[in-house]
């Protein structure tokens, strides 16, 4: 009779993805609270949109508030800031046209609190 090798030992968890990075959590979020985050990230980085007379739903791209390096520069903070892996086929205008469509887009992908009234529901 062949004796069978031991079991082996249940490897913690954190082990099982040792050299993979885990999904970055955030903290849930209002819609008003990532559209003050997304119009931070435009005024910093587009001086069109300093002037802080960009509507929710005005096209970014069509006003000249971002060029095509600017959606680039844009995709780029939401997966630093909301750990978004955005597919290629998710990089249309209904999605990333507008700071409403922004916002409404990266709610349904993290998850954000969406009872709380915001001005995004009303436009």
């Amino acid at each position: 009779m062949i004796p069978f090798p031991p079991a082996p030992q249940a490897m913690p968890f954190a082990a099982c993805y040792r050299g993979a990075p885990l999904p970055r959590r955030i903290p849930l979020q209002s819609q008003a609270a990532i559209e003050g985050e997304i119009r931070t990230f435009l005024s910093e980085n587009f001086p069109l949109s300093a002037s802080g007379t960009v509507e929710a739903d005005q096209s970014l791209v069509e006003s000249g508030v971002i060029d095509s390096l600017g959606v680039l520069e844009l995709v780029e903070f939401l997966d630093e800031r909301y750990g978004l892996q955005i597919a290629e086929e998710e990089l249309v205008p209904e999605n990333l046209d507008s700071i409403a469509r922004i916002v409404r887009f990266v709610s349904s992908k993290v998850g954000a609190d969406t009872s709380a009234e915001n001005e995004l529901d009303r436009a």
